[in-house]
């Protein structure tokens, strides 16, 4: 198969997944922005002595 097919199976692979839901996107993108979110140095701390 020359690369150029194997490019185009790929992406038809890609393609033919169903779309996430707005739902489950929102809450993926909620979930990295409380994660994302400034904290103050004592949080910051018990997070890492948590870990």
């Amino acid at each position: 198969m020359a690369k150029s097919d194997e490019q185009v199976a790929n992406t038809s692979l890609i393609l033919a997944k169903p779309l996430a839901s707005e739902e489950k996107l929102r809450e993926e993108y909620d979930d990295a922005n409380e994660f994302l979110a400034p904290m103050e140095d004592s949080e910051a701390i018990k997070e890492i002595v948590g870990i």
